[in-house]
């Protein structure tokens, strides 16, 4: 569909243009282009496809990245505020999110048929691409008391669940041509270009953030948590957040084992780069490196899981209890390597 976009604009441009047919023959080779890639460029923007371009940030500043990051932290809250208005003992969180491809596919067509480019960003645009969001996506929760041990306890579960993309087609009403172009929009041989809107955003060292799914953090840095957890669903990719050496790589956990490698489940050890820093990954479902591995920024190191000592743990009525990443960025002193604040980075 996109090769068929731009022979039409080629095409176009080459036979309703009588200016550029006047460059031709004077040999303007060079101008005639530079005015065709121009056009090219602006049919590819105005179209579905300009969703690809909207990392290239507005005159506002504002990235897809940004309103990705604005989005994830929501849903944080969301979830902060259901456990401060409820007394519990345990929490389990159940998440079953969206892709951020399938939001923006819906946003894109929506814009579109609207009349609306998707490559620019302004608070009109952010707002709807938060209401597609939560059209996709619900949180709620319930206490539920369970016995622990003749013990009785109140166990919060909040539980994050997701319309499918047919259901979200028929909720906009999107009629054979809009579905194709969703489709077209989800189809693999883009996946370079997601990547790109969806995985563009590096903080100011030039880490990304380990998770490119929607993600909810569960637990924050602190004293006695020295770490943040994130959840998403189960078995996600886990990024490597910038390059460097794989030190520790250790598998062979199955859940519900809590004392498996310490604890952690299966975990990564990764040195940076930089010689100063070092980021862990644990309670992973599985591992695709190795020790002695080195990574790029973006790698796929591993996925999501929920071995170790993870909380609530795993039951064979609930077999994803406790799914979630635990995070730390550790840094490298004269007196040893020391934990610090993830969300300092973020």
């Amino acid at each position: 569909m996109l090769i068929k976009l731009t022979m039409k604009t080629i095409k176009g441009i080459i036979k309703s243009t009588k200016a550029l047919i006047d460059l031709l023959i004077a040999g303007g080779w060079i101008a005639v282009v530079i005015i065709i890639v121009i056009c090219i460029i602006g049919a590819l923007c105005s179209s579905i496809f300009g969703i690809f371009f909207t990392n290239e940030a507005s005159d506002n500043g504002i990235t897809m990245s940004d309103v990705i990051m604005e989005i994830n932290k929501e849903l944080s809250t969301k979830n902060e505020e259901e456990k401060k208005s409820k007394q519990f003992d345990e929490m389990n969180i159940n998440a079953n999110i969206s892709n951020w491809k399938e939001v923006f596919a819906i946003y894109s067509v929506v814009n579109s048929k609207n009349g609306e480019d998707s490559v620019t960003l302004d608070d009109k645009k952010i707002n709807e691409i938060k209401k597609i969001f939560w059209q996709f996506n619900s949180i709620k929760s319930y206490i539920k008391e369970e016995d622990r041990n003749t013990n009785i306890v109140k166990v919060l579960y909040i539980e994050i669940e997701s319309k499918d993309i047919t259901s979200m087609v028929r909720l906009y009403e999107l009629n054979s041509s809009q579905i194709a172009e969703v489709r077209e929009l989800l189809n693999d041989e883009y996946s370079s270009m997601w990547n790109s809107v969806i995985y563009g955003s590096v903080n100011e060292k030039g880490w990304i953030f380990p998770i490119k799914d929607v993600y909810i953090i569960t637990n924050y840095y602190s004293m006695s948590h020295k770490a943040i957890d994130i959840a998403s669903s189960y078995n996600t990719n886990i990024y490597a957040i910038t390059s460097g050496t794989v030190i520790i790589s250790k598998g062979g956990c199955i859940a519900g084992d809590i004392t498996c490698n310490g604890k952690a489940g299966n975990y990564i050890v990764i040195s940076h780069d930089d010689g100063e820093y070092y980021s862990k990954y644990m309670h992973l479902n599985k591992i695709n490196v190795k020790e002695g591995d080195k990574v790029n920024t973006g790698d796929i190191i591993g996925t999501m899981g929920n071995t170790g000592n993870v909380i609530p743990l795993p039951t064979s009525n609930n077999p994803l209890n406790g799914t979630h990443l635990h995070f730390v960025i550790e840094n490298e002193s004269n007196s040893g390597r020391y934990p610090i604040d993830p969300n300092l980075f973020y």
